[in-house]
């Protein structure tokens, strides 16, 4: 029989071990759940359940630490209890609580450990980066920088070697905790009871023994003389001093045991990070967190910053404009995608579907992240919360809620999943994370976020005020096409769907506001993003896609004319508005003086040089037509 059709037994695994009071919190909001479906006004199941996510979550930190089973691991990643579980009312009546569809949850348990980036921090990632300093808790009164990650080593060639140096390695642990095992027992035997009876003698010659070694002590000329009492030949004495040299040898024994199995822990967990830094596919039961201890001061790292992102967390669902009822109970239930018309797991955040996500938009925006030498993209750590539909930067992390509410976006050649934008977003938001002024409170330029804010327009006027006529200089400034953080991460999201699609661009989305983020974004590739620039900014402001492409170009004129063409040939709008006609595109967008110095080297070919030298009245005199050739 299929365990998972047993009563509460993804329940019961989630919550084994735990005490009574948590056992009762947790099931007066899973009866709250049930009261509130069948429609009672006065229970508030959300702020229940959001309570007691959060007692259930420092009990697991607190005494179970990273020693958690998969239904505890995706309980403190998604909020999920179970698929269903059944409770006893207060009025005795059985009650069946249905959380999440049971085909849902078992794919959500089947996903758990499949590979992924370790940027991406599920509990044990996380509790691993805490406990060493990695990273801090999260403070809003003291926020952390960002950090860019160091170039990753070199992918070692022999994946399969490092493999097996790390099964040696456990198997060497394994063999020396058998090692400890035997010499623990071995040590019992020595001081068992049975072997202690040779020391144990009657009483009363204990007592002979002791009066005489007391009269020992008190007469320095006996111990002169050595002069010993009978009583110090006692059998017993023989015996114990054998003992005591045979346990003195088994302690070295023991002590030198435990240095081995601490050796071998140290070479097992150095093996397990060297694989996953350099190889991650090689699979998630490789990673060192599976060898994870917790201090107590590490334990108390990991609880802090759980209670502080749950607040932070809270407050935003609670905020949200879009929140629903059930929006804020940090528990997953199937309420927060009743609205979602595919498949409710495409709207899951779990670490492998966000590692397909990254994947795919790094390849739409490639220059947002630094990435190491195999081409993968280094993220800054994303924590993922119970919750629904948040997405946020922190200065040195982002907090994901684990649903994603984006209704999938679908077009020609792109098409995005509610995750895929949650990653757009994630994107937008590191990209606009520059300062808007400086500490003298100056508008600062050179970053996205400053220039994408808009136009700023300086104005100063002299006046003459006074008897005195003084002469006064008053200046003032003027933002035009203003745009905030949250407007401009929508429009970069919105700019890559339709401008990749072939879909006509939000008309608040302008040729300045497209100019800055070309600027700033490599759209796929520099031949794409010179395509855009060409078909959406040149036209308005031939400055700005001029120095987009001599950027890509890098400075080169030859290069810089190639990109041009090849966009005429490649995009049909662009073509249409030069009229194929790389001389008048080039003179057009470069300017007169580049054109001819790119026709005078040849860059334009014959026939677009000879249209760039210019018309035929500029010519010498004479030169022209022969009007008496008759």
């Amino acid at each position: 029989m299929d365990q998972s059709h047993d009563v509460n037994f993804h329940f019961k695994r989630l919550m084994e071990g735990a005490p009574g009071d948590v056992m009762s919190q947790l099931g007066k909001a899973l009866v709250a759940i049930h009261e509130q479906r069948q429609g009672a006004k006065e229970v508030d199941a959300p702020a229940a359940l959001r309570t007691a996510w959060l007692t259930v979550a420092r009990w697991l930190v607190r005494d179970r630490g990273a020693d958690l089973n998969p239904e505890q691991r995706l309980f403190l990643l998604s909020g999920a209890l179970a698929d269903r579980v059944v409770v006893k009312s207060t009025a005795d009546e059985r009650v069946q609580v249905q959380l999440v569809d049971s085909k849902v949850y078992a794919a959500l348990l089947a996903d758990l450990d499949q590979p992924a980036p370790r940027f991406l921090l599920e509990p044990l990632r996380r509790m691993d980066a805490l406990a060493s300093g990695e990273l801090a808790p999260l403070d809003l009164n003291r926020p952390g920088r960002y950090r860019e990650p160091q170039a990753v080593e070199q992918r070692p060639a022999d994946r399969q070697a490092l493999i097996a140096e790390f099964a040696a390695s456990l198997q060497e642990l394994e063999v020396t905790k058998d090692a400890l095992n035997a010499a623990i027992r071995q040590f019992i035997e020595v001081i068992q009871a049975d072997r202690l009876k040779l020391v144990l003698t009657p009483a009363k010659e204990l007592a002979e023994l002791a009066a005489a070694m007391h009269a020992l002590a008190s007469d320095p000329a006996a111990l002169v003389e050595k002069s010993v009492p009978a009583g110090m030949d006692h059998p017993a004495i023989s015996s114990a001093e054998a003992l005591q040299r045979e346990i003195d040898g088994r302690l070295k024994g023991l002590a030198q045991i435990e240095r081995d199995v601490l050796s071998a822990v140290r070479h097992a967990k150095a093996s397990a990070a060297v694989i996953s830094r350099a190889a991650d596919e090689v699979g998630e039961e490789l990673a060192p967190e599976r060898l994870l201890v917790l201090s107590p001061e590490a334990t108390k790292q990991v609880e802090k910053d759980i209670a502080s992102v749950n607040g932070v967390i809270v407050q935003l669902l609670s905020n949200s404009p879009s929140r629903t009822t059930w929006s804020a109970s940090r528990v997953l239930l199937n309420e927060h995608t009743e609205k979602y018309g595919g498949e409710a797991c495409e709207c899951y955040a779990t670490p492998a579907r966000l590692a397909a996500s990254i994947a795919k938009i790094d390849k739409l925006h490639p220059n947002c992240f630094p990435h190491d030498k195999a081409g993968h993209p280094l993220l800054p750590p994303v924590i993922i919360e119970p919750g629904v539909g948040e997405a946020r930067w922190y200065d040195d992390r982002f907090l994901l809620s684990f649903v994603c509410t984006e209704e999938p976006r679908r077009g020609s050649k792109l098409t995005l999943s509610p995750v895929d934008q949650a990653v757009l977003q994630l994107y937008g938001q590191f990209l606009a994370r520059g300062d808007l002024y400086d500490y003298r409170g100056d508008r600062v330029t050179g970053n996205f976020a400053a220039d994408y804010a808009g136009d700023v327009e300086s104005k100063a006027k002299v006046k003459f005020t006074g008897a005195e006529k003084k002469m006064t200089i008053v200046s003032s400034t003027e933002v035009k096409d203003a745009a905030g953080r949250e407007e401009a991460v929508r429009d970069y999201i919105d700019f890559v769907f339709n401008a990749l699609n072939g879909l006509t661009i939000p008309k608040r989305i302008n040729p300045r506001r497209i100019g800055v983020i070309l600027r700033y974004c490599t759209i796929i590739d520099a031949q794409t993003t010179v395509n855009l620039a060409l078909r959406y900014v040149a036209a308005h402001d031939p400055a700005v896609a001029r120095e987009i492409i001599l950027a890509y170009a890098g400075r080169n004129m030859a290069a810089a004319v190639k990109l041009i063409a090849t966009a005429l040939e490649a995009d049909p709008q662009v073509a249409a508005r030069y009229r194929k006609d790389i001389a008048k595109a080039v003179d057009d967008i470069m300017g007169r003086e580049f054109s001819r110095e790119a026709a005078r080297k040849g860059a334009l070919g014959k026939d677009a040089a000879d249209a760039a030298t210019g018309p035929a009245d500029e010519t010498e005199p004479g030169s022209g037509h022969d009007y008496f050739d008759v």
